[in-house]
């Protein structure tokens, strides 16, 4: 009967024995052990990106601070532009 394990048709790609056990056994131990190392990279890779990229409270004041800078030049700069281009208009 074709399809039935042990029948005239069917193909075994080896004999399990006590000493081997079958290939989905070995794979499953085997893919198992790969996903938990892969986590455990995958958390000390997170664990580092989160050190890298956090910032303290005082780099965190000095960008805001940096950024309130920029703004007003940029604010001044269009206050500037707009009121040349205001007299051109008159």
């Amino acid at each position: 009967m074709p399809g039935v394990p042990g029948g005239p048709c069917s193909v075994t790609a080896h004999k399990p024995t006590q000493r081997t056990p079958g290939l989905k056994t070995l794979g499953f131990l085997f893919a198992k052990r790969i996903m938990t190392e892969t986590d455990s990279r995958k958390q000390i890779r997170q664990v580092e990106f989160m050190q890298q990229h956090t910032l303290s409270p005082d780099q965190f004041k000095k960008l805001v601070e940096e950024k309130i800078a920029r703004a007003r030049v940029y604010s001044q700069s269009v206050r500037k532009r707009e009121t040349v281009l205001q007299n051109d208009y008159r």
